[in-house]
């Protein structure tokens, strides 16, 4: 509106992949959805499922899933939202193609040249390549996790996404029958409070809480292990603590982010219509005694830095020049 009416400059922030494949598509940037896993692919069923491009299933699911999100984004959203009557808002018409076209500056919060190709143009760019800032943990989660008798930390996390009050009764009895089964590591356990179930019987090495500093942890040195959904924040986190992950995706971005980072050998995946303590426990030995997860990790970390310009700095520098 203030573009068309005033001629007031704008700049368009996806975050994290949420129409950024549209954009790169309306940009020529020429994102072919067959090559790697787009944010809709179908979630990883384990340990090694990467996207394998010669998999024509997966390949058929890309494309729907891409032709899906261009059509939502410039056909259906907006007729479902009321804007073919654009002019309420003083505008003569609504169209997202205008939007990404018209804009001074397409910036989008993603994986950078991680795993999959990334397309950039003098108009578009990633500006997720960056690490905050960390404070220590508070006295009492230190004293917990610097225990001198412990082997590390281990940190599960899912955010708002998993409510353990309503999961499923089995994914409930994976999880909390699987932490009990580590008594040489501290583990440290996110999640709302949980009032409609019962906990079982925890040790004393399991501390439950209602929120974490998640950076804090992540970049503790005791940490060794990170369970996620694995959406891109969480993910970015710990690549910035250096932690191999666990993955359970859930929904949207996850499965690509867990299909990309099994590739890239920075940890391993559980599938949440079929976790079973059995297999948590799996996953968490093999990740606690692989050292190359690690490993990977740390490559990765700086492969993630290594910019000529800081990709804050360079989003910044080109919307002033432009």
């Amino acid at each position: 509106m203030l573009k068309e009416l005033k001629g007031t400059p704008y700049v368009v922030f996806t975050t994290p992949n949420v129409g950024a494949e549209s954009n790169v598509a309306e940009l020529a940037l020429g994102h072919t959805p067959v090559l790697d896993a787009t944010r809709g692919t179908v979630l990883p069923s384990g340990h090694g499922d990467v996207y394998d491009q010669h998999n024509f299933l997966l390949r058929v699911d890309n494309v729907l899933e891409a032709i899906g999100e261009y059509g939502a984004l410039n056909f259906w959203v907006p007729s479902l939202l009321g804007y073919e009557n654009p002019e309420k808002l003083g505008v003569t018409s609504f169209d997202t193609l205008d939007v990404v076209r018209n804009a001074e500056m397409n910036i989008r919060e993603s994986l950078d040249r991680l795993g999959r190709i990334a397309p950039i143009g003098d108009d578009f760019r990633s500006v997720g390549s960056h690490c905050k800032e960390f404070s220590p943990l508070p006295k009492d989660l230190a004293d917990f996790v610097e225990d001198p008798t412990s082997k590390g930390t281990i940190y599960i996390a899912f955010g708002t996404i998993v409510n353990f009050n309503t999961c499923p009764h089995f994914v409930f009895e994976a999880f909390f029958n699987a932490i009990n089964e580590f008594p040489e590591y501290r583990i440290i356990m996110s999640t709302r409070n949980l009032t409609l179930r019962t906990l079982p019987k925890l040790n004393k090495n399991v501390k439950i809480v209602h929120w974490a500093p998640q950076t804090a942890i992540l970049t503790h040195p005791k940490t060794k292990l990170f369970m996620t959904h694995g959406g891109l924040k969480s993910f970015k986190e710990a690549l910035c603590g250096k932690v191999p992950v666990v993955f359970m995706p859930i929904s949207a971005e996850q499965g690509m982010i867990t299909r990309v980072s099994m590739k890239m050998g920075l940890g391993t995946a559980l599938s949440k219509y079929t976790v079973t303590s059995e297999a948590m426990i799996t996953a968490f030995n093999e990740v606690l005694q692989n050292s190359t997860y690690k490993e990977n990790m740390e490559k990765t970390y700086e492969y993630f830095l290594d910019r000529i310009i800081p990709s804050l700095d360079e989003g910044a520098c080109c919307f002033i020049t432009k």
